[in-house]
C-alpha cells in the first residue's frame, strides 16, 4: 500500500503536491538539522581563526544541507562584506530577507540583514538606500544600539 502511495504523489498528474511542499516547507520555522548546525559550528570556528576560506566552505555546506537555516547566510555575507564582495553579501542578505525572521540578540535576523544591507550600500556610496536599510533595521527592532549609531552616522555624514 505504502508503494502505491508514492507512485500516486510522483504521478504528473499531481504538480500541485511538488509546488506546494516547498514552500509549506520554506514557510514554516523549522529547527536546523543537525548536518547544518555541524556545518555551521564549524564555519564559526574557522571564522573566529581568520580561515576564511574554510569558513565559506563550511558555511557553504550548512547553506547546501540547510536551506532555511539563516544563521550561516549571514556569517557567510559578513565575511563578503570584509572580503569587498558586496554583491556577494548582498545577494545572501536578500535570501535571509525571504526566509522567516526569528528573534535573536541584539536584533532578529531580519533585523540585521537590513542593518549589513545598510552597510553595503553605505560602502557602495549609495547613502540613501543605506538608510533606508538602517531604517528598516530600527523599525523591527527599535533597541538595536549599533543601528542607532549607523543611522546617526548615516544622518550627519556629508553627501
Amino acid at each position: 500500500m505504502l508503494n502505491v502511495v508514492f507512485a500516486m504523489v510522483s504521478e504528473p498528474q499531481f504538480p500541485v503536491v511538488s509546488e506546494v511542499v516547498p514552500s509549506l516547507a520554506q514557510s514554516l520555522e523549522l529547527p536546523p538539522t543537525a548536518a547544518g548546525k555541524a556545518a555551521y559550528q564549524s564555519g564559526v570556528e574557522f571564522h573566529e581563526l581568520a580561515d576564511f576560506d574554510q569558513a565559506i566552505a563550511a558555511y557553504q555546506r550548512a547553506i547546501a544541507v540547510d536551506p532555511n537555516f539563516v544563521d550561516p547566510y549571514i556569517n557567510l555575507s559578513l565575511i563578503y562584506i570584509s572580503m569587498g564582495q558586496l554583491d556577494d553579501a548582498e545577494a545572501l542578505l536578500q535570501t535571509v530577507l525571504s526566509l522567516p525572521d526569528h528573534p535573536e540578540e541584539p536584533a532578529s535576523i531580519h533585523a540585521l540583514a537590513h542593518y549589513n544591507l545598510g552597510i553595503i550600500y553605505s560602502r557602495q556610496g549609495d547613502s540613501t538606500q543605506a538608510l533606508a536599510q538602517v531604517n528598516q533595521a530600527l523599525a523591527i527592532a527599535p533597541n538595536f544600539d549599533q543601528a542607532q549609531t549607523f543611522y546617526q552616522q548615516l544622518q550627519t555624514a556629508p553627501e
